[in-house]
């Protein structure tokens, strides 16, 4: 017989393995289908990146990364790359292998070298998180194991010195640099207000960092100079972390020198067409001597942009007097001279009710000269006032006093202080009253999580400084809006689940009780789920198989965390011994365990 007729063991061969081929298929297409239904009681975020997942798995399978760009680094390079991996990614609560880093520094980096030499390294997707912004958008931030981000800043370092000298002048791109300059808000401020021109345009570019195109980044890094093999490998690093073909991981110093390197063709054409501008990150703002030139740099700001593939946020594109930018830049200074005069006035007026003998107290506190003291109680030759104005210098308040007091002022003006001022004044506030533990704000911060969101990180810093102190009403602000918030993003219920576990131990049982039910809601995050464990870790009633569950669940980039909760627990939980042996085949389970009990030690 032909082998036409299908008889002979070659073509049976072939039968069989198309078939297998078709069943391979089908049983992928189930997969990915179930995983969408499962995601319909999460969020819309979570099924859009599922739903995108699945159909760029034929575009990203088969990716691999240039092993000799991997085997060149060194293990000292590594050393350094975690100095700057484990800096703390602002966006999130501050993470367990972060915290023990520079303790495991050695171990870790010996351990990842050996892997990245063997080509047994292979970076894990991130996991997202939704982060709010003002008003009622949110940014994708991506979650990203410990190994990835030391990977991924060696590689970067390595294409810095290129990148720096494609950049513009730093007197227009002044941050990020490639050379470890820091932000620098204030010199943004400083070009505007040193500067001629009558009007101000804010630009801001619409999701900058999810928006950056593999491909044109590819292209930037070629036309800066880096070396082809270390582009191809930075470019496929991304595309398997990001599991997609565009975006860069938000908070990252690593992410920074790319996104501003990808920025760079944008401001030369910008320097091309004759506007004066500055930026700070993907914040711009450009100068104008008329309302006129200010519109035609809007077009040539959006122009520049669309070559980029990417689009202004036209919510914060709008012109302003320079003399209105200029007092808005000042207002907090402003302000708090106001309050500081106000309360000071208001203090000697309190002098006109007071009785000679508290009068004479004050005097002899403040060390009045006696002369005056005499003139005034005895010899009758000295005016009221004119003894108030004695003292009056002594009145002036703290400058604790005066943030509690302009704090207080921002919470209650709802809609009679601009928005953006109240804004600005609230997070001023609370930034310095958090760096002396003051709690003069704890009365109102719950409506300060409320009314603001987008600074979830800011108020829970406030209240994670006064845990210690003032651990009970902590803990009841946190429980109130825990259970009393219809609706929060993954994000803030993190951090307010951080904060709580520093001061569970005062935390009302009804509290706890919910938390514990955040573990198994499947319509939760996973950075949620993980900050709930830490909650009832820290109680003491994080039970085993919850933990057993949750580590043989999470993405890859939470492993690591969940090991480090139950280290600095270890002494709560009485299961926790047999736990952490059983996870210790993991290099970087194992050195963040270590790194922690030793800390503790």
């Amino acid at each position: 017989m032909s082998a036409r007729d299908g008889s002979s063991p070659d073509a049976k061969y072939e039968r069989a393995a198309l078939r297998v081929v078709y069943i391979s298929r089908f049983a992928a297409a189930r997969f990915r289908w179930r995983r969408y239904r499962s995601a319909e009681s999460k969020s819309p975020y979570d099924v859009r990146r599922l739903t995108a997942e699945s159909q760029s798995q034929t575009r990203l399978r088969g990716l691999e990364l240039v092993p000799t760009a991997l085997t060149n680094i060194t293990e000292s390079e590594l050393v350094d790359a975690l100095k700057v991996a484990d800096g703390r990614n602002d966006l999130f609560p501050p993470r367990d292998g972060d915290k023990v880093a520079g303790r495991i520094a050695a171990g870790f980096a010996r351990g990842l070298h050996t892997r990245l030499q063997d080509g047994s390294y292979q970076p894990d997707p991130a996991d997202f998180v939704t982060v709010r912004k003002p008003g009622l958008l949110t940014r994708p931030a991506a979650v990203m194991t410990l190994k990835d981000r030391v990977v991924f800043e060696a590689l970067v370092a390595r294409a810095r010195p290129k990148i720096q000298r494609r950049l513009p002048p730093d007197t227009v791109a002044i941050w990020p640099r490639a050379d470890g300059s820091t932000p620098s808000w204030k010199k943004l401020d400083e070009f505007v207000l040193t500067s001629p021109e009558a009007f101000v345009l804010h630009a801001d570019v619409a999701g900058f960092y999810e928006s950056i195109d593999h491909a044109r980044l590819r292209r930037a890094l070629a036309d800066a100079g880096v070396d082809a093999m270390l582009t191809d490998t930075l470019i496929t690093f991304l595309r398997m972390i990001m599991g997609a073909d565009r975006g860069l991981p938000q908070g990252l110093g690593s992410s920074d020198s790319l996104a501003t390197l990808y920025l760079a063709g944008a401001d030369r054409e910008l320097i091309a067409s004759g506007v004066r501008f500055a930026r700070h990150g993907d914040d711009y703002r450009l100068l104008a001597l008329t309302k006129d030139a200010a519109v035609r740099a809007a077009h040539l700001f959006e122009a520049a942009l669309r070559r980029c593939a990417l689009l202004p946020n036209g919510r914060k594109l709008w012109i302003q007097p320079r003399q209105r930018y200029e007092a808005e830049s000042r207002d907090v200074s402003t302000a708090s001279e106001e309050f500081k005069v106000r309360i000071r006035e208001a203090r000697v007026d309190e002098l006109g009710d007071k009785s000679e003998e508290e009068l004479a107290e004050i005097a002899s506190e403040y060390e009045i000269d006696e002369d005056a003291q005499w003139r005034y109680f005895y010899h009758g030759s000295m005016d009221p006032e004119e003894f108030r104005d004695l003292i009056a210098p002594f009145l002036n308040p703290s400058a604790q006093e005066v943030l509690e007091e302009l704090y207080r002022d921002a919470i209650n003006r709802e809609g009679d202080l601009p928005a953006q001022l109240r804004h600005a004044r609230i997070v001023y506030c609370l930034q310095r009253l958090a760096s002396v533990k003051a709690p003069g704000a704890l009365g109102t911060v719950l409506e300060a999580l409320r009314d603001f969101p987008d600074e979830t990180d800011e108020v829970c810093s406030y209240l994670l400084s006064l845990c210690e102190t003032h651990a009970d009403h902590v803990a009841a602000i946190c429980g109130e809006f825990l259970v009393g918030t219809a609706y929060m993003t993954d994000w803030q219920q993190a951090w307010v689940l951080r904060v709580l576990s520093r001061c569970v131990a005062s935390a009302e049982p009804a509290t706890v009780a919910a938390v514990t039910t955040f573990l198994s809601e499947p319509a939760m995050g996973w950075l949620p789920r993980l900050e709930a464990a830490r909650v009832l870790a820290a109680n003491g009633t994080l039970r085993g198989e919850d933990a057993r569950a949750l580590r043989a669940q999470a993405p890859e980039a939470y492993k690591s965390d969940i090991a480090g909760l139950v280290a600095a627990n270890h002494d709560r939980l009485a299961w926790s011994e047999s736990f952490l042996d059983g996870i210790r085949e993991d290099h970087l389970a194992d050195v963040v365990i270590k790194g922690i009990i030793d800390s503790k030690s």
